[in-house]
């Protein structure tokens, strides 16, 4: 990994709800935990499962989805009061993002509209960083919202990669591929740091009364965030190489 990587989930745990289970090997220390940990307490109902995955062994996240705020019952990882995360207390200089990821959705879900792959809150304020919709993937980021068309509901292995990229253009990738961006529109202010991160949904409230809704029903693989701007040529390898393929290129960030 390089030094801008933040956070690194292989996901090939299986959750028994220990503490820090989900080894962060960006070295940084975010670890998860399934089915909660500190702010949100344990919940062993809310594991997810270890599954074969696109690389070795992921996670799948079985809901069910509870929309709106109200507290869900479906399947979630847990990172508490993650260090060294992008964004610089909600200013507008060095928030440059990218999240990287796996995922296999299923096209027939009846909830697809209200499934969100992951969620970050801090200083009280919900939806600092969160991807929803994965039938038509809106990226928010402080207030802003990146509304785009791509969808991630294939019924087979999709690659995503989710450019933040504050005041330029912000870009989501699939399979190695621009899908859709958006030019100086996507905001420019980015999270607040030691935030709590779901992987696996959304979280809303506030305080001690934090609420993980909007669940999953999935399998995510091989899940990245890191504090720079990824390019396309970087796009491209990282699918072609975690896809299998002796023909990809080596390139920078």
């Amino acid at each position: 990994w390089d030094s801008n990587y933040k956070l690194v989930y292989h996901l090939n745990q299986s959750s028994t709800g220990t503490v820090d289970e989900f080894t962060d090997v960006s070295d940084t220390g975010n670890d998860g935990t399934g089915g909660g940990t500190g702010a949100m307490t344990q919940d062993e109902d809310r594991r997810p499962t270890q599954v074969e995955a696109k690389i070795g062994y992921g996670q799948s996240f079985d809901g069910p989805t509870q929309g709106a705020t109200s507290d869900g019952t479906g399947d979630y990882i847990w990172s508490q009061d993650v260090s060294e995360w992008p964004g610089n207390n909600g200013s507008t200089s060095d928030n440059d993002t990218t999240v990287e990821f796996w995922a296999k959705i299923d096209d027939d879900h009846s909830d697809e509209g209200n499934m969100d792959f992951f969620g970050y809150h801090a200083s009280g304020n919900d939806n600092e960083f969160a991807l929803f919709k994965v039938a038509s993937l809106n990226l928010m980021t402080k207030g802003s919202l990146f509304n785009s068309d791509v969808d991630a509901t294939t019924s087979d292995w999709t690659y995503l990669m989710i450019v933040y990229d504050p005041g330029g253009t912000s870009k989501i990738y699939q399979d190695g591929e621009l899908a859709e961006q958006v030019d100086g529109t996507s905001g420019n202010k980015g999270q607040r740091h030691n935030g709590e991160f779901v992987l696996g949904g959304d979280v809303d409230g506030s305080g001690s009364n934090l609420k993980v809704n909007n669940e999953l029903q999935g399998d995510l693989d091989e899940f990245r965030v890191s504090n720079t701007v990824r390019s396309a040529d970087w796009a491209a390898a990282s699918y072609c190489n975690q896809n299998g393929s002796n023909d990809c290129q080596t390139i920078g960030p």
